[in-house]
């Protein structure tokens, strides 16, 4: 938790899907700045049309020195 009060908790479908992907820095990068975003404003995060309750984090792909950064998208629920 941080001093926002929020707390990203991983349902087990995305752990799933990450493990499957597997330990790749680039996706640990991409992953780590949505949770960062995640945790310190996810209100601020459009909703999904016609889902009040769900929000959409997406990332763009980049590039850094030699690694390439892909984009991501999660779909979240704030409770």
């Amino acid at each position: 938790m941080n001093g926002n009060n929020w707390q990203v908790l991983e349902e087990r479908f995305f752990t799933s899907q990450i493990s499957q992907v597997g330990q790749i820095e680039e996706i640990d990068e991409a992953i780590g700045a949505l949770k960062w975003a995640l945790e310190n404003g996810p209100m601020d995060f459009q909703t999904v049309p016609g889902f009040k309750t769900l929000r959409i984090a997406k990332t763009d792909r980049y590039k850094r020195g030699a690694i390439d950064v892909p984009s991501l998208m999660v779909i979240f629920k704030v409770n």
